[in-house]
């Protein structure tokens, strides 16, 4: 097997230093196989996730074309509702009401 060749390489002093680069080459390459698969993997789980979002954003801004004053009050409830669940959640997520729902519905 040979030696990989000895490549100087600046240091912040400003002079140069002698480095095997093999060593520096195989954890770069495995580094850089690393992130070549996760973002292999992720591309097109990434890809549907945007084109869903960019359907539901042309979609709602048609809806607020059309019909603003629905659409406002419609996602002021929606984001009422996830705010009053997650807090909810946090608040105390594992304690129960009287009738055993996790969920306080009237509050």
């Amino acid at each position: 097997e040979k030696d990989a060749p000895a490549v100087e390489e600046p240091v912040p002093d400003g002079s140069l230093q002698e480095t095997n680069q093999e060593a520096t080459t195989s954890s770069s390459t495995s580094t850089t196989a690393k992130a070549a698969s996760t973002s292999i993997a992720s591309a097109p789980v990434v890809s549907k996730l945007l084109g869903a979002f960019a359907a539901i954003g042309k979609s709602y801004s048609a809806h607020l074309e059309m019909r603003p004053i629905l659409t406002k009050s419609c996602t002021a409830g929606l984001i009422f509702g996830l705010s009053d669940l997650l807090a909810q959640n946090i608040e105390g997520g594992s304690s129960k009401s009287e009738d055993g729902n996790k969920l306080d519905w009237t509050r």
